[in-house]
């Protein structure tokens, strides 16, 4: 099946079905061979990522498993999180050595790069950690598994419908609030905080997305590219970090030019992320939830007219 919830099935079966899909990827992308362990971390941990903005949306009427859930499934990305971090670090090094402006900035961040591929390599030649990592994560998925037999909601049409509005608004008023603060403070923990909010808005887009096809296949090409940017802004943030605390293999010139380079990019890459979200998120959060709200609570109407949103019961 595919990452999206249909208006036609039970809402808890569909809810159920798609997170027990996402784990089993995960363990699947967890259990390939050595030599693909770096894509395999990567994309089991955005498995985790969409399962988390599931369990986001529809967890209103599931607090205390959202929370335990949320929280397992964090402490499992973040048991991976130093491999797949120091795969994206060279992957920034990589994108400041290609837009570099002379031949010495150029020659500068190379050698960085190259420098930190070696770290990189290194920690994976010594995967004995690694391989424990990934069987501790595998285990937990397991158990998160068995969990998702914990789910069950109201499958009722009106109490969808106000589910899922009150989840899309949360995760709108969390991108309001972020946006503001990056607008007053160029602090990299605000675009975090946004991109987080905007990778929700994004999948969430996606798992609903059957209920306007065309707005909402639009809304979520502009989520992604503006969630795309925010992660290499994220990734520039902790480069800079890492280069001001003395943990790079980077010293001298070398390291000035990283940072004349990071940060000249860095500013570019939030200036165009408020921008971009902005445009992206004009009304107030109120006002696309209950849209949300009603064209779940219509598609479920099989045929009949509903034009105003449901009364309370």
């Amino acid at each position: 099946m595919s990452y999206q919830l249909r208006p036609e099935k039970s809402f808890t079966a569909d809810v159920t079905a798609v997170a027990r899909e996402q784990i089993a990827k995960a363990i699947a992308l967890l259990s390939g061979p050595p030599e693909s362990i770096d894509t395999g971390i990567h994309q089991a941990r955005r498995c985790f990522k969409r399962i988390r903005s599931l369990y986001r949306l529809v967890g209103s009427d599931a607090r205390k498993f959202q929370k335990r859930e949320n929280a397992r499934f964090r402490e499992i990305a973040a048991s991976l999180a130093p491999y797949r971090d120091s795969a994206a670090i060279i992957g920034a090094c990589t994108a400041l050595h290609q837009a570099a402006l002379s031949g010495e900035e150029a020659a500068a961040l190379d050698r960085i790069r190259q420098a930190l591929i070696e770290q990189h390599d290194g920690r994976k030649e010594t995967g004995g950690e690694l391989s424990e990592r990934i069987a501790a994560a595998k285990a937990a998925c397991g158990e998160a598994l068995e969990a998702v037999g914990d789910l069950a909601f109201d499958d009722g049409r009106k109490k969808t419908a106000r589910r899922l509005a009150a989840g899309w608004e949360k995760t709108l008023t969390g991108i309001a609030e972020a946006l503001e603060a990056c607008r007053n403070s160029s602090d990299p923990s605000h675009y975090h905080a946004l991109r987080k909010r905007v990778q929700d808005y994004w999948r969430q887009s996606a798992l609903l997305g059957g209920l306007w096809p065309s707005a909402m296949s639009m809304k979520r090409t502009e989520a992604k590219r503006l969630a795309d940017t925010l992660g290499e802004a994220n990734d520039l943030a902790v480069l800079s970090a890492l280069a001001d605390s003395g943990k790079l293999p980077a010293e001298g010139d070398d390291l000035i030019h990283l940072k004349v380079a990071v940060n000249r990019n860095l500013f570019a890459m939030q200036r165009d992320c408020v921008t971009l979200a902005t445009s992206l998120f004009p009304e107030p959060p109120a006002v696309e939830s209950r849209v949300i709200g009603l064209l779940w609570y219509a598609a479920t109407a099989r045929g009949q007219d509903v034009p105003f949103w449901p009364d309370e019961g």
